[in-house]
């Protein structure tokens, strides 16, 4: 009997560690559902990937797009004949803003925090059995850090807060479905060169981690369960440290960007 293919619906796959993490799951024998905004990069990708590769646009921003973006392509699926097996959820969109702004709180709740919220109404709805959830969260929504953070570590605290409500749901509870969290630092992406991002001391003195890494990670820990992602041992150790020691680990990190910054 021939094996149902296995779909993995990544929202925010135009770029960095999205657009990764659909062509990291393409070789593991996915068949990647992209979404997004940008039809023109969605369609290249999808190209790229090959023929079971598919894609839809939609803000995540608005649950009606994307629940019926998703529902087109179940549907086409059936009348090509095939059957619908979503066994991965990945919301890999978010937005950085540096400044204090309504605005740009409202800006990052929107995409950020209901931007998870409906990541997680679609896999209650259409994820398989003992699926798995990935979303992407951020070190900074763990760690306290100098500049005008607040908004887009808020934003992401958040939606740890969200996913962690999400585990013990009853819609994903009866599934068996998993719930994973990545708490990447800095990615290299355009978001994190952004100019305003440049301007900025924590984006000056910290490393900068390339994509692949990051999505390979995530990945790997999304399929094996694991309620968290981190990079490296260390990335774990800072976030406890943070957790359990917050003035010392602020002290330190001061500390560690103004020696950072005179040696430059």
């Amino acid at each position: 009997m021939k094996a149902i293919a296995k779909q993995a619906l990544i929202i925010g796959a135009t770029g960095g560690i999205g657009k990764e993490i659909a062509e990291l799951l393409y070789r593991m024998g996915f068949d990647p559902i992209s979404a997004g905004r940008d039809h023109k990069k969605l369609m290249t990708l999808t190209r790229t990937l090959g023929s079971n590769a598919t894609y839809f646009v939609a803000d995540i921003t608005n649950y009606d797009q994307i629940h019926h973006g998703l529902l087109m392509h179940r549907d086409r699926r059936r009348k090509d004949g095939l059957e619908n097996n979503l066994q991965v959820v990945v919301n890999a969109s978010g937005v950085l803003h540096l400044n204090d702004t309504l605005e740009s709180l409202k800006h990052c709740i929107d995409v950020n925090l209901i931007g998870t919220r409906n990541t997680l109404k679609l896999a209650e709805e259409f994820i398989e059995d003992n699926g798995h959830v990935g979303v992407i969260s951020s070190a900074a929504s763990l760690l306290t850090l100098p500049g005008k953070f607040g908004s887009y570590a808020a934003s992401k605290a958040a939606v740890n807060t969200l996913c962690n409500h999400a585990r013990i749901s009853r819609a994903l509870l009866v599934k068996n479905v998993s719930v994973t969290v990545a708490y990447p630092q800095i990615v290299e992406t355009v978001m994190a060169n952004s100019s305003e991002a440049k301007q900025h001391d924590v984006f000056k003195v910290f490393p900068h981690y390339d994509p692949k890494v990051v999505a390979k990670k995530i990945v790997e820990d999304m399929l094996a369960g694991k309620r968290s992602s981190f990079l490296s041992r260390r990335d774990q150790l800072l976030a406890f440290v943070a957790r359990v020691a917050p003035v010392t680990f602020e002290r330190l990190t001061l500390k560690h960007i103004e020696r950072k910054i005179r040696t430059r």
